[in-house]
């Protein structure tokens, strides 16, 4: 389908055009295709980066490859550090109070009862002793047994240790057990119980010496160990592990698990940092891009359809429509894909191309509408953060069909019919590429087969509504328009009836023999 040709595939010339169009300006066309470049230049730099985004404890749908070199806080990592620096800290003792009040008692009936201590102690009057005895009571209500080695690790942390004393018991293993305390534990005692008292030494050792042959109960003491324990680990650095270019973070069918959402976080924040829009560098890149697939595309105009070259108008048509496509893939990028969107998972498959191949078909050639439909194709597979296999095998396939249809079609509603058949081409695809990547999940084939059918209804309200719109803009008359005019109900051909009678049949044959000539 095509304007009035001269061949079937090549775009209608006005003969003006074709006699004078040496003398065209050679200016115009290059600020036409500067303004194509422009254009092309900012589509492509200014792109979306592809975010990947899985869903916690799901089955991964597809393998994922770090794009870039990252770090990230591995957690696992980090946990097993602080199990490790945590596995040197035993047991902290501490002595019951029950066991400190009955050897309480136990001295304060000897005091009482017994007159033997003022002999033995004869310049400590009882209130003194009785103070002593509440100065080792409240040593002992305090003080806590551990062994050397998380003393030692106390002490690396700078916490308070002066009521610690280095002692393990003999059945570690037990968190309750009564025992006497040895000799040389009660020497520690009482230096650390009398440090500030004028307690003569008779007394210190009378009322140590009793003490030393009561039994104490030894619990362990929770609450400081989880204490100590989380001091600890709140030292010891995160862990960064290193993943390179390349290596692959997921496979698909694997449960996602939070290693592999920090792993995608940190990869993605990398990305947006090194995506650097207003780099001079990043900007050449893009232009040198843009300029190179025009230049190519612009080649093959020139050796299959030098017309679209040669004709200002045809050539602003052709920018036109290849502009207004970047500008809609733009706006769906926006509005989809973007980050802050939450409609990613709902168009898997955006079908964008059939719009533009349905335009150019009618209002240039199919070749021109072929090869616009493929140029469009790969810069968007590769601005858009989409799925590049299923978004190509998608697009070419339906710009295809839609092409082969447009160029059959005798009436401007048949686009809506070709519309449809793509739609149905584009279905089968979507089940096929289910069944390929082994995946049956029927509510996510539903929501792209509806998705699909939102865009084709889409291209075909867009393709009707501006279709004669650039008809006369660019003063093309189509194929869809003659046949139109053919409509012995046409308006036009029914006052032709009515004021010239015979002439519209006339005119019917003189196109007959015209035609078979």
């Amino acid at each position: 389908m095509g304007q009035l040709t001269n061949r079937d595939d090549e775009p209608y010339l006005p003969e003006g055009e074709r006699v004078t169009n040496r003398g065209f300006s050679f200016a115009v066309r290059c600020a036409i295709v500067s303004l194509f470049i422009s254009c092309l230049t900012l589509f492509v730099h200014f792109r979306e980066v592809r975010i990947e985004v899985l869903e916690l404890h799901t089955p991964s749908p597809r393998y994922i490859v770090a794009q870039v070199d990252f770090s990230f806080y591995d957690d696992q990592a980090t946990v097993i550090m602080r199990q490790e620096a945590v596995r040197d800290v035993g047991k902290i003792y501490e002595i019951t109070e029950r066991s400190i009040q009955a050897a309480r008692s136990s001295l304060d009936k000897e005091i009482q009862n017994s007159e033997e201590w003022r002999q033995l102690v004869s310049t400590t009057t009882f209130d003194e002793l009785d103070a002593g005895i509440d100065l080792l009571e409240k040593t002992l209500s305090g003080l806590r047994l551990t062994d050397p080695r998380t003393l030692k690790k106390q002490n690396e942390l700078n916490l308070p240790t002066d009521n610690y004393l280095s002692y393990s018991p003999p059945n570690s293993s037990e968190d309750e057990q009564s025992l006497k305390l040895p000799e040389n534990l009660w020497k520690k005692i009482q230096t650390l119980a009398f440090k500030e008292s004028k307690l003569s030494e008779e007394a210190k050792n009378y009322l140590i010496g009793h003490l030393s042959t009561q039994p104490f109960t030894l619990i362990e003491d929770i609450n400081s160990e989880r204490a100590l324990r989380l001091k600890i680990q709140s030292e010891v650095p995160k862990k960064f592990s290193k993943i390179s270019a390349g290596n692959r973070i997921i496979d698909k069918g694997d449960d996602v698990t939070e290693r592999h959402i920090e792993m995608l976080t940190r990869m993605n924040q990398v990305i947006l940092e090194e995506h650097n829009l207003w780099s001079p560098v990043t900007l050449l890149g893009s232009f040198i891009i843009a300029t190179v697939v025009t230049i190519l595309a612009g080649a093959f105009l020139w050796n299959y359809q030098p017309q679209a070259i040669l004709s200002n108008r045809l050539l602003l048509l052709l920018v036109t429509l290849n502009v207004m496509t970047l500008i809609l893939a733009k706006s769906i990028d926006f509005a989809i894909f973007s980050n802050y969107s939450n409609l990613t998972y709902l168009f898997h498959y955006p079908l964008i191309i059939p719009f533009p191949a349905i335009l150019m078909c009618i209002l240039l050639s199919p070749s021109i509408s072929a090869l616009s439909s493929m140029f469009l194709a790969i810069v968007l597979s590769i601005s858009l953060p989409i799925e590049k296999q299923g978004f190509l095998i998608t697009n070419l396939a339906t710009a295809l069909l839609a092409i082969i249809g447009a160029r059959h079609m005798e009436r401007r509603t048949d686009i809506f019919l070709v519309c449809g058949r793509c739609w149905c081409v584009c279905a089968l695809l979507i089940i096929a590429n289910n069944f390929y990547d082994q995946t049956y999940d029927q509510m996510a084939m539903a929501i792209d087969l509806a998705s699909t059918a939102f865009f084709m209804v889409l291209t075909g309200i867009l393709s009707i509504g501006l279709l004669p719109l650039f008809e006369s803009i660019f003063r093309i008359m189509t194929n869809l328009t003659l046949m139109e005019y053919m409509d012995p109900n046409h308006p036009l051909l029914r006052r032709l009836s009515i004021e010239a009678p015979g002439t519209y049949q006339h005119s019917i044959v003189v196109g007959n023999l015209a035609e078979a000539a």
